[in-house]
């Protein structure tokens, strides 16, 4: 039972309408004390969502990286390669990372939270983490913070959707509201947005589990994982149907497209470096260059299907 709509027919008619004609003021309109906005360098910044496709971009990114800021996620830091580009920010969202021993799919994942701080360790150059709000208390006692990498936070939950577009976007500005968090990614470009980077090149975005989702012979599904940045290959078994599976990628989908009309709002433009993706919610193109034409929902000419007879 919905509680809101019990609460709104116990109410008066005239207080039920205040509300509803006034709900900015209702709204939390503080932002979390720890909460810091991305402290940019340059104009540009790339973000690196540690898909398959990212492991051959990687020597172009190296180059680039010279006149634009670098955002990393999740346990990317592993990687020596990764750690030489020197992101300026990390950002950490699922809860796997903060909950110790935490069962994601048919077992913990060892690369959550067992090994985490002695990644932050390797940082050696001053870098902010981005939690959830929610999760700092986690973060700090899990001893993700050092002397180089100082915990800040970050909301995740996107505004209510009756608010109007402004209004929502405003609440995101000032870090009250997210966009989501059902995929890695969408953390840190909702932070690269705020911040107002006039292009954001994000690496490494393939949706790839979509390629590659099997069933086996005892009827278990899996799919092969694979990282942008150690190239190795995993077998991944999902304790869940895939019909949950395929809700997940479309509540994601959902998600970017709002960040999408959030970085359009904000005049951001977003380029997905991954040609062969499944997410289509930005244009895709080459690093350093003009994005290709926007080809969502279309087909190639020689793959279009024949008019259809009236």
């Amino acid at each position: 039972m919905d509680l809101r709509k019990v609460f709104k027919h116990l109410l008066p008619y005239g207080i039920v309408q205040l509300y509803e004609r006034n709900r900015n003021i209702f709204v939390d309109t503080n932002a979390d004390a720890r909460w810091r906005p991305l402290n940019r360098k340059h104009d540009e910044c790339i973000v690196l969502a540690n898909g398959p496709s990212m492991q051959t971009q990687l020597n172009e990114i190296r180059a680039y990286a010279k006149h634009a800021d670098v955002l990393t996620v999740n346990s990317s830091l592993k990687s020596k390669d990764i750690r030489n580009l020197r992101p300026i920010a990390h950002f950490c969202a699922d809860q796997g990372f903060f909950i110790p021993g935490y069962d994601y799919w048919s077992g913990p994942f060892p690369e959550f939270s067992k090994d985490m701080a002695a990644m932050f360790s390797l940082v050696d150059w001053p870098m902010n983490l981005y939690v959830p709000t929610h999760f700092y208390d986690a973060a700090v006692a899990l001893g993700y913070a050092t002397n180089c990498v100082q915990i800040v936070t970050a909301p995740l939950a996107p505004p209510p959707s009756d608010l109007p577009p402004d209004q929502k976007y405003r609440l995101m500005n000032a870090g009250i509201f997210g966009v989501g968090g059902q995929d890695g990614a969408l953390f840190p470009l909702y932070l690269a947005v705020t911040a107002r980077y006039k292009r954001i090149w994000l690496a490494g975005l393939d949706a790839s589990f979509m390629h590659t989702s099997f069933v086996d012979e005892d009827c278990r599904l899996y799919y092969l994982r694979k990282y942008g940045y150690d190239n190795v290959g995993q077998k991944v078994y999902c304790p869940f149907p895939m019909t949950e599976l395929i809700h997940k990628f479309y509540v994601a989908s959902v998600q970017y497209d709002f960040l999408k009309e959030y970085a359009d709002h904000c005049g951001v433009q977003i380029i997905n470096l991954s040609l062969a993706s499944i997410r289509d919610f930005t244009p895709k193109g080459k690093l350093g260059e003009d994005p290709r034409p926007w080809l969502r929902g279309r087909l190639p000419e020689d793959l279009s299907p024949p008019d259809e007879e009236v």
